[in-house]
């Protein structure tokens, strides 16, 4: 089934009534708050990403839209194949994902497979192996298209060392760092899996496992979704030859990722989930099988925001909570050198709630959290962006940019980041006064102006 995408009926039904996008969002949120009884505040903003298909409405704006303009939500733009349609989990904890979904999910995933590596394929032929100038794609891309080269492996202890190097790196911002080594320690490991049999093979799988999740991740940052998808997969079906879990599900959380950011966010909510419940269905987990469940319920939450499904986002959001619960307010470290605690959980929240237009919620979220129980800096600069982003949608631009300004100093690389870079594009856009100091800081991250 089709995901959603913009389309210009709100807009239209927007303009009929004679409305600028900040008028019909105050209008809007009046009408929500005095006859539906539902505490909203939506601005400009948000007007502006629904009509664009950036963020689809959750619940409860679906229901306020049709309310205050009279229309159906069809003709809203909102497809019908949205309305009524069967949960995609049945039930959270151990009940996630039933059989059946799993088994369509595991078909569908195999034809998205197909689909993004050719896309992949279509966008590395064109160049050269490590063509790219970028310090971090042009590594990746070396990964992705060189055939390996027969080396003497140094043996999985010391592809171990310098992979742990490699993400530490990455866990302080530094992804030129991370990334530079990555070719090599691939190479390594690629003909150490080749040559080794038993669990010696077993033990380069993993590893080569957690490298492609290393590189699928600073992909990522460059917003590189074919080199990401191309690595998920890669580390996913590397993970699963493995035979670890908790390799498993790391690589699910970088394929899942990877989903969502091409549109397929069901897709990604069923992979997610359902990897999730097989984690905990036959034994009493541990604390590191706690959090690597909470981990890909936590993703699993965003992706359903993201494809409106905000019953199902809360959902497996509350259960995450509940499994960082149980490990006891300790950190338990996952497989993708990954902590996770009710810190963690609020983190996504904020997320999570931005995507469903709940900004207040969203900002509720983030009070709550306090970025030195974070485990890295990776992690804290994006609980400051994820904040400044519900800001953003909150009307509070300028509050936004100061949060940014701020911390840019202590990670520069990571607010070169192109989401960041559309982060303060936007704060520039908004109508109002200009905090001193934005052109600066856009022409430093090279934002749109």
């Amino acid at each position: 089934m089709s995901e959603y995408r913009g389309n210009d009926l709100l807009r239209r039904a927007r303009t009929a009534l004679g409305y600028s996008q900040h008028e019909f969002a105050e209008r809007l949120g009046a009408f929500m708050r005095e006859n539906l009884k539902i505490n909203v505040a939506p601005n400009g903003n948000l007007v502006g990403l629904w009509e664009r298909g950036e963020v689809r409405p959750g619940r409860k704006y679906r229901q306020g839209l049709s309310s205050f303009t009279g229309l159906s939500e069809t003709d809203l733009g909102f497809p019908e194949a949205w309305v009524g349609k069967a949960p995609i989990v049945s039930r959270v904890t151990a009940r996630v994902v039933g059989q059946d979904s799993r088994d369509d999910e595991e078909a569908g995933e195999n034809v998205l497979r197909r689909e993004l590596l050719m896309l992949g394929g279509v966008t590395l032929a064109g160049g050269l192996v490590g063509s790219s100038a970028d310090p971090v794609t042009g590594p990746i891309e070396a990964v992705l298209v060189a055939a390996p080269e027969r080396i003497a492996t140094p043996g999985v202890p010391v592809l171990r060392r310098v992979l742990d190097r490699a993400w530490r790196a990455y866990a302080d911002c530094r992804y030129a760092e991370a990334a530079r080594g990555l070719p090599r320690l691939i190479n390594a490991a690629s003909v150490g899996r080749d040559d080794g049999v038993g669990e010696e093979r077993a033990r380069y799988s993993a590893l080569l496992a957690q490298a492609y999740i290393l590189s699928c991740e600073l992909a990522v940052k460059r917003n590189e979704n074919s080199l990401a998808w191309v690595s998920g997969d890669r580390a996913l079906q590397t993970a699963r030859a493995s035979g670890t879990p908790s390799v498993v599900a790391a690589a699910s959380l970088a394929v899942g990722m990877s989903m969502r950011r091409v549109g397929r966010c069901d897709s990604a909510t069923r992979l997610l989930a359902g990897t999730a419940n097989d984690l905990v269905r036959h034994a009493r987990p541990t604390p590191e099988t706690l959090a690597d469940y909470g981990s890909l319920l936590c993703a699993a939450s965003y992706a359903a925001a993201q494809g409106g499904r905000d019953g199902v986002a809360l959902d497996l959001l509350d259960e995450a909570e509940r499994a960082a619960v149980r490990i006891g307010g300790t950190s338990a470290r996952t497989a993708g050198h990954r902590s996770f605690t009710p810190t963690n959980v609020d983190v996504y929240r904020i997320s999570v709630c931005t995507a469903l237009g709940d900004t207040a919620a969203a900002l509720d979220a983030a009070d709550r959290v306090r970025p030195h129980r974070l485990a890295s800096a990776e992690r804290r600069q994006r609980f400051v962006i994820d904040k400044a982003r519900a800001l953003v949608r909150h009307g509070r631009t300028a509050d936004a940019f100061v949060l940014l300004r701020t911390a840019e100093a202590t990670a520069p690389e990571e607010y070169r980041r192109p989401s960041v870079r559309a982060l303060v594009g936007n704060i520039i856009q908004a109508p109002g006064p200009k905090p001193h100091g934005l052109y600066e800081m856009a022409a430093r991250i090279g934002a749109p102006r």
